[in-house]
């Protein structure tokens, strides 16, 4: 009997080892990053698993979007009914930036004060900011409480003309356009051009030389929809949004502004637009 049942145990392993293993599926191949991760299809696969940054993902299509901001490395296999798994492709590395707004100022070589570019919320560190190409000095700006601010120091050594800054920060980049030119007399610094989406204010800064923002006057603004501080205009979302929606065909709402120094006055609009994105 004992050599019956030695005999069946037997002819059950070599059974077991004479079973054909499993066809390994093909691996995924062009796997890239253009804005999502990308990979061409494989014949017969069913599902593909995506290793990005050590966290298995598995998804039926051949594409996958990436939305935190950050560095990445990933990878990708495919699986399939009836196969082993594929092996892993190579590694890639990729980058989702933040996606930062632009930003343009005006600035008189004659002004002795700082340029508050405005609040960088994502971002935690200023890599560098260069001129074509160039890193100015740390010197030139600070950073403090994600609020990047451009020094009067080093605008006004920019010669008059069209400057364009390009500020690389750990999640992404941005630029900044300067218009230098040369007055004495009170201007906005920011563009006259303002794009909005109604989500927020609208802020505008000024450089007075020691002087005063009058008001704003048009299209039935008030005193109550805007806030003057210091150097400063905030113009009311609410004000705009009102504005907009009371005219559907209105593309630009006209806003004028007044600003005094000493015997100077200077009377400006500002032209506020609908954003397109």
């Amino acid at each position: 009997m004992k050599k019956l049942l030695i005999l069946i145990l037997i002819a059950l392993v070599l059974t077991g080892c004479d079973e054909p293993k499993l066809e390994r599926i093909g691996t995924p191949t062009n796997l890239r990053y253009e804005d999502m991760i990308l990979f061409d299809a494989v014949d017969d696969a069913t599902a593909y698993v995506i290793d990005l940054n050590d966290e298995k993902i598995t998804i039926t299509e051949t594409f996958y979007e990436v939305t935190i901001p950050g560095s990445y490395t990933v990878r990708v296999k495919s699986q399939g009914e009836g196969y082993q798994d594929s092996l892993y492709t190579e590694e890639i590395t990729f980058t989702v930036s933040y996606p930062f707004s632009d930003f343009a100022f005006n600035y008189s070589i004659r002004s002795i004060v700082d340029v508050p570019v405005g609040s960088v919320a994502e971002a935690n560190e200023i890599a560098q900011i260069t001129l074509s190409g160039n890193p100015i000095l740390t010197t030139a700006y600070t950073f403090i409480n994600k609020t990047l601010t451009l020094k009067s120091s080093y605008l006004s050594t920019l010669p008059i003309g069209e400057h364009t800054l390009t500020v690389t920060t750990n999640i992404g980049s941005f630029q900044i356009t300067i218009n230098i030119f040369d007055t004495s007399k009170p201007y906005m610094m920011s563009k006259s051009e303002v794009f909005t989406d109604f989500s927020t204010d609208v802020i505008l800064v000024y450089d007075l030389f020691g002087g005063s923002i009058s008001g704003l006057s048009g299209n039935n603004i008030t005193s109550s929809d805007y806030i003057i501080t210091s150097n400063t205009v905030t113009i009311s979302k609410t004000f705009i949004e009102n504005a907009f929606t009371s005219e559907p065909t209105r593309e630009t709402l006209v806003i004028g502004y007044t600003l005094e120094s000493g015997n100077n006055v200077v009377i400006g609009y500002i032209f506020i637009k609908k954003s397109t994105t």
